[in-house]
């Protein structure tokens, strides 16, 4: 837990232009997240994209919240941005009665999006698994070539990722998150 003095550690204040540029762009930025992991639901293709967007637009609901409501803005140069958001959060949030839901919402997708990177990146396998994308988005763009009347948006996500499991994570933290956040903004 932080306290007062840590949060000018966190956070920079804004001046009001930049306010305003810092609501507009991360309103922009949720949004089109939304859009995006709504379209791939929709599509029913590419969960890890879904888990990403959802989180992502998550973190610009949650930067939205600091600078409309307290004109601050994260500070990037301090590092690990995820966990200081977690972090600030936690410290302005603390006497809302959604306090703990909202920081436990934010807790888990903050581990599915690490969880997902670290799988994704890991020293030892990420040259195979760029290997491995590369050489099936390869094999599926020739069959879309040669035979166009196959479906193709079926094909299965490189982390064996379930359209089940992004809608699942989307409806029980991305949603109760970004409602949560956005009556905390008002």
């Amino acid at each position: 837990m932080i306290n007062k003095e840590d949060i000018e550690f966190y956070c920079k204040d804004l001046s009001p232009p930049d306010v305003e540029r810092a609501v507009k762009f991360n309103e922009v930025s949720k949004n089109e997240h939304v859009i995006a992991y709504q379209l791939f639901i929709e599509q029913k293709r590419l969960p890890r994209q879904i888990f990403i967007n959802g989180y992502n637009a998550m973190y610009a609901a949650a930067a939205l919240f600091l600078a409309k409501k307290y004109k601050l803005k994260l500070d990037e140069v301090r590092g690990s941005t995820h966990k200081n958001m977690r972090l600030v959060l936690d410290f302005f949030t603390r006497d809302s009665k959604h306090h703990t839901k909202l920081i436990s919402l934010y807790e888990a997708a903050i581990e599915k999006f690490q969880n997902l990177s670290y799988q994704y990146h890991t020293d030892k396998r990420f040259a195979e698994r760029v290997m491995k994308d590369l050489m099936d988005e390869g094999y599926y763009q020739g069959k879309k070539v040669s035979y166009y009347s196959e479906q193709t948006l079926g094909r299965p996500d490189p982390l064996q990722l379930t359209i089940s499991d992004a809608k699942k994570f989307i409806k029980e933290i991305v949603e109760p998150f970004l409602y949560l956040i956005e009556e905390l903004t008002k």
